[in-house]
């Protein structure tokens, strides 16, 4: 191929990539961690700052959460609590050439994530020649740097490269019009990421995945524990995957994080 054909071809996948972001931050008294939330989606990244949307979905909160995402910058929406709630209102209003990335409160994108998506996006084009149309980043690590952050990052990734199966805190995306063709988010109590996730998979393929973490809080980890928080997650999927009811994995989930903290020496 010449250079015009190379300049041609490279064009062609720069138009795969979206160009405008909406980044959906569901919030519950997130007062602590929702300023550099909202930070990290509208400086981190290399687009125009008008290119780049935060809304944050609060569920009533009740300490000031909204006032900090407000100064922080994000466009502020309320809601019924509940996260596949939250997310759909978030998601009201997008346009078609935009690209829903759905965050967690309690984490942070890295330093020119959109140029990450865009690469991502230019190789998944040149690999199968289609578009992408959604993705997540490949894993995670924990604000606190150690063996449990690494073994952590570890085990994500391997899981998202080899079922394609990420999960909510892997900040998934996906463009709009997809989102609205699968008809977003279902609105249960829990496990609304994996079976996000799963409806995308069967009908769209594989996801655009991100070489590189995101930032995630520690604090749910340290609360019950590295090993007893894994099993837990692990229980919750096996159980979710036998047909056990969202709100019975709710009560187990909200259940378990409401224990006494463990103690640490």
């Amino acid at each position: 191929m010449g250079a015009a054909g190379s300049r041609r071809a490279a064009d062609q996948n720069l138009e795969t990539a979206p160009k405008h972001y909406r980044i959906i931050i569901p919030c519950l008294d997130e007062e602590q961690q929702i300023t550099s939330t909202v930070k990290s989606a509208l400086q981190r990244g290399q687009l125009a700052l008008e290119s780049i949307t935060a809304v944050v979905v609060d569920g009533d909160s009740s300490d000031g959460t909204v006032r900090a995402a407000q100064r922080a910058g994000a466009k502020v929406v309320q809601s019924p609590r509940g996260r596949g709630i939250q997310l759909n209102r978030g998601a009201v209003g997008a346009k078609d050439n935009q690209l829903l990335l759905f965050l967690h409160a309690d984490t942070q994108l890295p330093t020119r994530y959109d140029a990450g998506i865009t690469r991502a996006f230019e190789k998944f084009s040149e690999q199968t020649g289609s578009k992408g149309l959604w993705g997540c980043f490949s894993t995670i690590q924990l604000d606190k740097p150690g063996l449990r952050s690494s073994l952590l990052q570890a085990t994500v990734a391997l899981r998202t490269r080899l079922f394609h199966m990420p999960y909510g805190d892997q900040a998934i995306f996906v463009r709009s019009h997809a989102f609205r063709e699968i008809g977003g988010y279902k609105e249960v109590p829990l496990m609304e990421d994996v079976d996000l996730v799963r409806r995308l998979r069967a009908k769209y393929g594989a996801p655009v995945i991100v070489p590189g973490a995101v930032v995630t809080s520690s604090r749910r980890w340290d609360k019950m524990g590295f090993v007893t928080t894994m099993l837990l997650n692990q229980a919750i999927l096996a159980a979710w995957a036998v047909g056990t009811p969202p709100d019975v994995l709710a009560s187990w989930y909200y259940g378990a994080k409401q224990l006494p903290a463990r103690r640490t020496k």
